[in-house]
């Protein structure tokens, strides 16, 4: 992977170097008027396309994931089109300020998990490594800039036992997927994602056994690609509540997207594939887009204290066992 100089040093003609990242390719090809957004950082810009149609979405999961890294002397080019946000600070967790260097180590890194063909063991992997780097962090001392080198190292090192294993934790993670989901219905702005979603929310709430259907290899594919593609550019990345939270909900996010999957399959007939893209779409339309609503849901997960290691892997055992019935 191309990198650039964390430091940022201007080059012989004075000009920055700002490394854009479009994950894939696929956005350059977007037409005229397609959503785009941003996330301009020191030295990085983070860039995430949200297509505006179904059909659009379905163009962009096509292609193999790749990345194209430019290194620009204006970092305006870019961003024409795009939306985008100025971020001065990151955090890990909303007590633990993250130093640039390991900021784009931990975003580089849990864009590495997620390549796993298993989304599962690319969120969990993401969070190990978050929690890896919050246990180094908390045991520096106080006063000292974060060894990314240390901390880069000690990742290495680890074995894969490094992720929490499956295991059940209070609240009941079906019932924490139900109360995320009615939180975003209630608070979206988008129309077609409300009048779509609450529908299904209140035919749920009639079947309260109602569990994930299980996953085949395409969804499974269309699953891990969606996930890849809605990493960069989103807001909870700099959340002021931190990474840590962010992680949480990005997970949650996907696995509340095949909630809705199955709850579409339930009012209409056709494939789970198609189910499942469109609720990927409404996704896309009822919360990525949305700033704000993405950090009011990120600190909802801090009250909550359902940001811990063991409710991650209780999240994902029920998406794994999803995949297992498969």
């Amino acid at each position: 992977m191309q990198t650039i100089d964390p430091d940022g040093e201007p080059s012989a003609n004075g000009a920055t170097c700002t490394m854009t990242r479009w994950v894939p390719s696929a956005i350059l090809d977007l037409p005229p008027g397609e959503h785009v957004i941003a996330l301009r950082t020191p030295h990085r810009v983070l860039l995430q396309a949200l297509p505006s149609s179904r059909d659009a979405l379905l163009g962009l999961l096509a292609p193999k994931t790749f990345e194209i890294h430019v290194e620009l002397e204006d970092d305006e080019a870019p961003l024409r089109q795009a939306p985008a946000t100025d971020v001065h600070g990151a955090f890990l967790t909303a007590d633990l300020p993250l130093e640039w260097p390991l900021f784009y180590w931990l975003v580089d890194g849990l864009q590495e998990d997620l390549e796993s063909p298993d989304p599962v063991a690319g969120f969990k992997r993401g969070r190990a490594r978050l929690a890896m780097a919050e246990t180094m962090l908390r045991r520096a001392r106080r006063g000292r800039p974060a060894d990314v080198d240390t901390i880069a190292a000690s990742w290495d090192a680890a074995t894969e036992d490094a992720a929490p294993a499956d295991a059940d934790a209070p609240p009941d993670p079906s019932a924490f997927v139900r109360h995320l989901a009615a939180h975003v219905v209630d608070h979206a702005r988008a129309g077609v994602f409300v009048d779509t979603v609450k529908p299904w929310l209140q035919a749920a709430d009639r079947h309260a056994d109602l569990g994930l259907p299980a996953l085949g290899a395409r969804e499974t594919r269309i699953l891990t690609a969606y996930a890849q593609h809605r990493l960069f550019g989103a807001a909870w990345l700099a959340a002021p509540a931190g990474l840590v939270a962010g992680w949480q909900m990005f997970v949650a996010a996907h696995i509340m997207a095949v909630w809705f999957a199955g709850l579409a399959m339930r009012s209409q007939r056709g494939k789970l594939a198609d189910a499942l893209t469109s609720a990927l779409w409404l996704l896309d339309q009822g919360l990525w887009r949305d700033e704000a609503l993405v950090h009011t849901v990120v600190r909802s997960i801090i009250k909550a204290d359902t940001a811990t290691p063991e409710f991650t892997a209780a999240l994902t055992a029920s998406l794994s066992r999803a995949l297992a019935r498969a």
